[in-house]
């Protein structure tokens, strides 16, 4: 039997961005009245702007590793992630994210990362700042909805997030910081995610090393989360325990003497 195809490859070469959003769905509906026969497409493309505008079923993944090329099938993750998935796409769909092309990703909670870190990566780390890195901003402590896609993917990142400190009865207000208090984290990349730990004490007192979570499917990669921790400062003639409540403070008291 005859199985029409149709292969393109990178149509974004020769498009403005504008044009490259609107290329796939137009493609779909123009295929569609050219002929009852359904023709099966294969689309190969870098472009950020096409791939935020499929849905994850329609999308194949090709990623080089070590071992050769890995292809994934994101239809399946679409449907094991059902109740989340809509929520990633929109989200992926308004930031114009380049997850899928990234080598690795840094997720940040607000404004204040997205501004700097790019300026610390290109001041003190030079080698990393030669490499594909897509720095994201979540709004806020919602880095935990997008780790079915980024254990999917296999993409190595960094996660800096608040702790969020609450009471841990009744309806879990925000307090501020302190040891001692019996409080918890509210931060669900921390208390769900990745640590699996809500206790306050325990989280501020962590060793760097349990902040790097390793995962080998279908191959090794790694997630490293970071927080507020304790900074010791000169205050007055004597040295004082400060426990930043954010990143702005932990950026404030580490540089504390400037």
């Amino acid at each position: 039997a005859c199985v029409p195809l149709l292969f393109i490859e990178e149509p974004e070469s020769h498009m403005h961005p504008q044009m490259q959003t609107a290329f796939a769905t137009y493609l779909e509906k123009f295929l569609g009245k050219l002929s009852n026969v359904q023709i099966q497409t294969f689309l190969t493309s870098h472009s950020a702007h096409i791939a935020n505008t499929m849905e994850f079923a329609k999308v194949r993944y090709a990623q080089k590793s070590n071992a050769g090329v890995i292809y994934k099938n994101l239809n399946t993750f679409a449907q094991a992630n059902s109740d989340n998935v809509n929520f990633i796409r929109k989200y992926l769909t308004l930031t114009k994210c380049d997850l899928f092309f990234a080598d690795a990703a840094i997720l940040v909670e607000g404004v204040a990362e997205s501004m700097l870190l790019p300026h610390f990566i290109r001041s003190k780390f030079p080698e990393l700042y030669q490499r594909y890195i897509t720095i994201l901003g979540v709004n806020g402590r919602h880095a935990h909805r997008l780790s079915p896609l980024i254990e999917k993917l296999c993409l190595p990142t960094l996660v800096i997030t608040d702790l969020d400190p609450a009471e841990k009865e009744g309806y879990h207000k925000s307090v501020v910081l302190k040891r001692g208090e019996g409080q918890i984290s509210g931060n669900y990349a921390i208390a769900k995610w990745l640590m699996k730990e809500k206790d306050i004490d325990k989280l501020v007192d962590y060793s760097e090393d349990k902040k790097e979570f390793s995962f080998a499917s279908p191959y090794r990669f790694s997630i490293r989360l970071a927080y507020q921790t304790p900074v010791k400062v000169d205050f007055e003639g004597e040295e004082k325990e400060a426990i930043p409540g954010t990143f702005e403070d932990c950026l404030i008291y580490t540089n504390y003497d400037l």
